[in-house]
């Protein structure tokens, strides 16, 4: 469980990187779960985290479980990049002026057009609560499709499974963020989370048939609500188990 106790522990003095590496080019990439090595094969629409020199590991749906080496220059260890654009965000603490990792506003600069941002705990859950002082750019969220996820296509109904529960005013919401706030009125960040994390999980069964499929999204949010104080270490520690879980059982 060492892994998963770690928190963010760079600097607030670490500034976003402006250097665009391109990761589209030829080098070779490693599906660990297969051992096998891949020749010139390019993922597009995926983000990288750097885990150690040269070595970035796939983040999002589209290449969980793969590995890329790609000289990472003066990147600090858990810098992402997107590979399109190449776009990129490095580590960075609450409490200083920059957006710190896992919120909102920092996501932001990663997310493609294809996709929206969705706080985890939503908005409207911190209404009335000791969190509600926090900027909205600076609250946990993760990345997550318009059409896989988040909102579904024009014309199709909400609430019928596939999305999250916070999106929109449907049947499910109605019940669903009441609830997330009631919790939050009572300082219950983690049991709001808990909640989150198995709605999460719905959702990435629903649409990538794996419900491990947001993991490595969801992981900087519970870090950044540690290290805000709304969780304890212990609280951190069942989150990522909980998440471990569902690797372990990834359509359980």
């Amino acid at each position: 469980m060492g892994e998963y106790k770690n928190k963010l522990k760079e600097k607030d003095s670490i500034k976003i990187s402006n250097q665009k590496k391109d990761f589209m080019g030829s080098s070779s990439i490693q599906d660990n779960r297969e051992s096998t090595v891949v020749q010139n094969k390019v993922f597009q629409l995926a983000r990288w985290k750097l885990r150690s020199k040269d070595q970035w590991m796939g983040i999002d749906p589209e290449n969980l479980g793969q590995s890329k080496i790609h000289d990472s220059g003066d990147s600090p260890l858990g810098s992402v990049v997107e590979d399109t654009t190449g776009a990129v965000i490095t580590p960075t603490s609450p409490g200083g002026y920059n957006l710190p990792t896992g919120s909102y506003g920092d996501w932001r600069k990663v997310a493609r057009k294809d996709e929206q941002v969705d706080h985890f705990p939503p908005n409207a859950a911190y209404k009335g609560t000791i969190y509600e002082s926090t900027d909205a750019a600076r609250r946990p969220a993760f990345p997550i499709r318009n059409r896989e996820g988040h909102r579904p296509p024009k014309g199709e109904k909400y609430g019928y499974g596939g999305h999250v529960s916070t999106t929109n005013s449907t049947f499910i919401q109605k019940g669903y963020t009441p609830d997330l706030n009631e919790m939050m009125k009572n300082k219950d960040y983690f049991g709001a989370l808990k909640k989150e994390l198995s709605d999460k999980s719905n959702v990435a069964l629903y649409q990538y048939e794996n419900r491990a499929a947001f993991n490595e999204l969801l992981k900087p949010g519970i870090d950044l609500a540690l290290a805000n104080g709304w969780i304890s270490e212990i609280q951190q520690e069942y989150l990522y188990i909980m998440l471990q879980g569902y690797v372990d059982y990834p359509r359980g």
